[in-house]
């Protein structure tokens, strides 16, 4: 082996006599076969390789071989943004013999189907810092459930260090990932956890939706960007998401559906808070605290500042005018809306009441619904059930009060006032 290296390099050596640029640089085939010599030896000669190919680079035009080979060194040597650097100047060549229909070098560029082997190659890379990257996370992952189980304080530093050191070594190899390929959404969807993980909240909402933009049905990231955009209180942002994921992930739409509810009340969007509590009761018509939810929103309706500013503004237009029939008819149409509402929220609190019979808090808003919607002996049975459930509570000792002296009871009424008062 030694005898056939050496006789080559002495063909290579007398080859270079011939070359008419420069005596001092071989000729380029020569100087490739020198480079693939270097590299195909047991020990790979990587500094003696690159030399020949940076000759080949520096003094002949087109050197694609010279290119893919310098990026396979690259690689091997998982130096990536090089590797990416000198296979792109392959596919230019190549691009540009294509153009120009330059038959020589489109021949050159097939002949040892360099472009299928750069793809290859890269996928390659890809797959590799991609799965040790995934690797990385799940060992952090469940380095991070230990930590809340462990009592000694020193044991619990370290195990948070060595899970920071996981996440930043996973996140260095999901980079990669992305400089490989920036197309594929795993990696932006993995480096989004990796990112939410060390709380870098806004880094990780944008990593989720570059993944999502590339793989729109992906539902597996949705919670993730949802719950990311909803802890920066991004509400708006937020409810989107969650929404998209009610559509799309039906096993888990109450779930996503909920927390919409919740981004439409904090951003006082009130008919679309009503349509959300709509949609999960479609879904779950039992649920106790939707169908409470639902009932208060029918409650702060009958409730709202617009209707006691209008029914206030009646009553002065009424004082100044009280033989006004028109303002009293108004007045009557007003009351009747504000009923009206409470008779809707009736059925929902009904429904709480009884998926939650020992549950005092939904009796006594049924209770109260009742009486508000003119209910007043329904009123009075839940109100006594009520106390039944719980003797201490003021709430419903308090809606009987008003039950009784609705009634006319006056044994009752004091009992229920000496209750409500805490005697």
């Amino acid at each position: 082996m030694k005898r056939l290296l050496a006789i080559s390099m002495i063909l290579i050596l007398a080859a270079s006599l011939n070359a008419g640029k420069d005596e001092r640089v071989l000729p380029y085939s020569a100087l490739i076969s020198s480079a693939k010599i270097y590299l195909g030896q047991k020990t790979k000669d990587y500094e003696s390789a690159t030399q020949r190919l940076q000759e080949a680079i520096d003094n002949y035009p087109d050197p694609l071989e010279a290119y893919y080979f310098m990026g396979l060194i690259h690689s091997e040597r998982a130096e990536y943004r090089e590797m990416l650097d000198k296979f792109d100047k392959v596919r230019e060549i190549c691009a540009r013999a294509e153009a120009e229909e330059n038959k020589k070098i489109k021949k050159r560029c097939k002949k040892e189907k360099m472009l299928e082997q750069i793809d290859d190659i890269i996928l390659a890379e890809w797959e590799k810092t991609f799965q040790s990257g995934v690797t990385h996370l799940k060992m952090a992952d469940s380095l991070s459930g230990e930590i809340k189980t462990a009592s000694d304080d020193s044991l619990k530093a370290k195990l948070e260090r060595i899970t920071g050191d996981l996440l930043h070594k996973a996140k260095e190899e999901f980079e990669v990932s992305l400089l490989l390929d920036s197309t594929k959404f795993e990696a932006w969807t993995n480096i989004g956890m990796v990112e939410g993980h060390l709380e870098n909240l806004e880094a990780a909402v944008e990593h989720y939706q570059r993944s999502h933009q590339l793989n729109p049905d992906d539902i597996g990231m949705l919670p993730d960007l949802a719950n990311a955009l909803y802890k920066l209180e991004r509400f708006a942002d937020a409810v989107l998401v969650y929404n998209e994921m009610a559509d799309k992930d039906t096993a888990n739409a109450i779930w996503a559906l909920t927390y919409s509810a919740i981004c439409y009340q904090k951003l006082k969007r009130q008919d679309e808070l009503k349509q959300t509590y709509d949609r999960i009761l479609e879904i779950d018509p039992n649920d106790a605290q939707i169908r409470y939810q639902r009932g208060m929103y029918y409650v702060q309706q009958a409730s709202s500042e617009e209707v006691r500013d209008s029914l206030s503004h009646l009553d002065q237009l009424i004082k100044a005018n009280p033989k006004n029939k028109s303002l009293k008819k108004a007045k009557e149409d007003l009351i009747d809306y504000r009923v009206n509402f409470y008779k809707m929220a009736l059925p929902d609190f009904k429904i709480a009441a009884e998926q939650d019979s020992t549950d005092a808090f939904y009796q006594y808003w049924y209770g109260t619904s009742a009486f508000l919607a003119n209910e007043v002996e329904l009123a009075r049975n839940i109100y006594e059930r009520c106390v039944a459930i719980n003797p201490d509570s003021k709430d419903c000792w308090c809606g009987l009060e008003s039950v009784y002296a609705r009634l006319q009871l006056k044994e009752k009424y004091e009992e229920a006032h000496a209750k409500c008062e805490g005697e």
